[in-house]
């Protein structure tokens, strides 16, 4: 007798609280998998550096955890970013590595990289990824731009961005 008491009870909740109040976290990473070579100029000096840069588009809609859910999102969350660094060989190093996430403030740089295989979790302020969440939000995409210098050339440097986040949408829109 209490379970069919339930039922109705819990409808009613249903009604009170609203459909629109139906939401979902979705855990899922924007990556961006980016390569550069970095070419010797013909007259640059080798202590000047070799400069290297790459622009990369992260669009949520090629996102397959979000399928479906697109049209509906109410919030996005980056919780962390982490760069992971590959082509740097023995007596090789990228001197500074900046990072920025175009139109959204957030910028930061390494330095002194010369282990290949590097990966690192940038260390970055809540608001400047507050920043970066709220871009994704409005745009439905990221756009990353990755430059630096070597002190190496010619190399191919593979460069990966995984952005860790959390993105809630409404589940019946």
């Amino acid at each position: 007798m209490k379970k069919l008491l339930l039922i109705p009870f819990a409808m009613l909740m249903l009604l009170c609280i609203g459909c629109d109040d139906l939401t979902t976290n979705i855990d899922t990473n924007l990556v961006a998998n980016m390569s550069v070579d970095i070419q010797k100029p013909q007259l640059a000096l080798k202590t000047a550096g070799y400069y290297f840069t790459v622009s990369d588009t992260i669009d949520l809609k090629d996102n397959k955890d979000l399928e479906g859910y697109l049209e509906s999102i109410k919030e996005v969350d980056i919780k962390s970013i982490k760069c992971k660094l590959r082509g740097i060989h023995t007596g090789e190093a990228i001197s500074e590595l900046n990072i920025e996430l175009l139109e959204t403030g957030l910028s930061t740089t390494l330095y002194n990289i010369s282990d290949n295989d590097v990966e690192q979790l940038l260390n970055v302020a809540q608001e400047l990824l507050k920043s970066a969440s709220d871009y994704i939000m409005r745009e439905k995409r990221l756009v990353i731009r990755v430059s630096g210098t070597s002190t190496y050339a010619p190399m191919t440097l593979y460069i990966t961005l995984d952005h860790e986040v959390v993105i809630t949408a409404s589940v019946l829109d």
